[in-house]
């Protein structure tokens, strides 16, 4: 992800490709998108107000709720069980 940042007044969407991580013929079969703090707990000021998989990419919509900075987390499981983490930090600036 090139854009990791979001004004605090904005509603956009996020993708994790996941490509690189499955093996030939792997897909993804869950997926679970959070916002969190630095220490891995639960966040409030911004929300994933919707998340959409396809077998290899997850894209969540995000909306900002406060000027500070969250990490979005996503965790997939895929096709032959496998349970991938990525953590990123999302900037929370007036563009």
């Amino acid at each position: 992800m090139t854009d990791n940042t979001i004004d605090p007044n904005e509603t956009r969407d996020f993708s994790f490709n996941w490509a690189p991580q499955l093996a030939a013929g792997e897909t993804i079969q869950s997926k679970a998108v959070s916002i969190v703090d630095s220490t891995g707990a639960a966040a409030t000021n911004a929300t994933v107000a919707a998340s959409s998989s396809t077998p290899s990419t997850v894209t969540a919509r995000i909306t900002s709720a406060t000027g500070t900075n969250v990490y979005v987390l996503c965790r997939v499981t895929t096709s032959t069980g496998q349970i991938l983490d990525d953590t990123w930090r999302l900037r929370v600036q007036n563009h």
